[in-house]
């Protein structure tokens, strides 16, 4: 089983969008700090980014309560894939396709793992968001437009 569940700050306001089929899609990466010890004794923290991806109505939430530097727990599956940056060297890109975000500081927890559609969230949830209005729609992608993500 491929689950992973990740705390973080988001580095950046989310990127949303509609898909040619219709389906809401929005991306934002997470920075996760780790405590490691240097020299046996002295504590430093390392960063490290991961790219989460949100689908349908997760998607809908996280691109009208979501913004830069807001504390999130994020729970799906990890893919890592390799690549050549624009220094010639190799990097790996850390990416969570996510079924469950928790917005941190009391904010609304949004859990579609229990679900039997991926456009379905808890009751507990729904009751709690507003409807997205017609004042901030997300953008609808060209058909031929190729995803940024």
């Amino acid at each position: 089983m491929n689950r992973i569940t990740l705390t973080g700050n988001l580095t950046r306001n989310p990127q949303c969008a509609i898909t040619p089929a219709g389906i809401p899609v929005c991306n934002f990466t997470i920075a996760v700090n780790r405590r490691k010890r240097v020299a046996g004794k002295i504590d430093r923290y390392a960063t490290q980014y991961f790219r989460v991806t949100t689908w349908r109505g997760l998607a809908d939430l996280c691109a009208k309560y979501l913004t830069k530097g807001k504390s999130v727990t994020v729970t799906g599956e990890l893919t890592a894939d390799a690549y050549l940056g624009n220094d010639s060297l190799p990097h790996v890109s850390l990416d969570v396709n996510a079924d469950e975000v928790e917005f941190m500081g009391g904010h609304v927890n949004i859990d579609l793992s229990h679900s039997d559609s991926d456009d379905i969230i808890s009751r507990e949830s729904f009751d709690r968001l507003e409807s997205h209005t017609q004042e901030d729609p997300l953008p609808v992608l060209p058909e031929d437009s190729d995803l940024p993500f």
